[in-house]
């Protein structure tokens, strides 16, 4: 091989490693962006934000028609009791594990009141909700583990206000109520209408 065509085969060949090294350096720097974007813009995305009014006996949301979000997303609700009794927000599997629960412990209650003779109402109200609020924050913690990440309860005097945040992790039409007695005893609220639901769809 003569000298001018070993120059053109080397520079051939360092063209074609120039144009690999552009390349790889293009696949590196999209992977790069690609990274960035789920990582740092995704995350940043801002929070959905709902605003619900607990009054006697309903849950109203204020600034939309319905609670809904998508997995992944965090979720913040600005809750405001507006009504004269005690109210309470949680996320729980369903209306009717509610309502067994709340009874449950108002049996427990009263059992336990009967044995102490304990005959104010107030007293054994307080004493179900504390029977409740111990056996129900096991419980969610199960339930809502891989599910959802963040707050899922708060209770409220009247004119209170808190805000939580809560992060679903599968898609799904989740519940919350309240189960405070106050104003309806031996029934709980959400007997009276007082549960929503939060509509979770894929991201």
């Amino acid at each position: 091989m003569d000298k001018s065509r070993r120059i053109n085969t080397v520079r051939g060949m360092s063209q074609a490693a120039g144009a690999s090294v552009i390349a790889l350096a293009l696949v590196l720097l999209a992977l790069g962006i690609f990274y960035a974007y789920n990582t740092v813009f995704l995350k940043a995305q801002p929070a959905d934000m709902y605003e619900l009014e607990l009054s006697e006996y309903q849950f109203r949301v204020v600034n939309a028609p319905a609670v809904v979000t998508t997995v992944g997303k965090p979720l913040i609700l600005k809750l405001t009791n507006v009504g004269t009794v005690k109210h309470e927000f949680m996320l729980v599997k369903n209306v009717e594990m509610s309502r067994q629960m709340i009874q449950m412990a108002i049996e427990e209650a009263l059992q336990i009141a009967k044995e102490k003779n304990i005959t104010d109402e107030a007293e054994i109200i307080e004493l179900a909700q504390e029977i409740h609020d111990e056996q129900m924050h096991e419980m969610l913690e199960k339930i809502f583990e891989g599910v959802a990440e963040g707050e899922l309860k708060a209770s409220l005097t009247p004119g209170s206000e808190q805000v939580l945040q809560v992060t679903f992790l599968k898609p799904g039409i989740y519940t919350y109520v309240c189960v405070q007695l106050e104003g309806t005893y031996p029934e709980a609220h959400l007997e009276k209408g007082m549960f929503g639901f939060i509509i979770v769809t894929e991201g």
